[in-house]
């Protein structure tokens, strides 16, 4: 592929880049949850990525340490954890099927 042919590749990409042309009337609604579920997966894929590398920089080996020898129970963490992915999925679900009923 020549850079020359870049811009008409581009210009060929409008909204539809997702999904063929619109051709019913529950279309666009469709469009919209599937950008929805994209933009809550890219969040939480850029969080847990930046959280982990700030972990991994913070807490990587040093010389001379020992480590202990348990990592401390936080019940509220696991809850939160827990709660808020189920939350979320369940939202997702009842938009879905509302979506998939109509």
């Amino acid at each position: 592929m020549f850079p020359a042919n870049i811009p008409a590749l581009l210009a060929d990409v409008n909204e539809s880049f997702w999904f063929p042309p619109k051709a019913s009337t529950f279309a666009e609604e469709t469009d919209v949850f599937f950008m929805y579920i994209l933009y809550i997966s890219i969040f939480f894929f850029v969080l847990i990525v930046g959280v982990m590398i700030y972990f991994v920089l913070k807490f990587r080996r040093r010389p001379g340490y020992r480590g202990d020898s348990s990592a401390l129970h936080n019940n509220t963490l696991e809850i939160a954890w827990t709660v808020l992915p189920t939350l979320i999925v369940c939202w997702i679900f009842a938009r879905g099927v509302n979506g998939y009923l109509d």
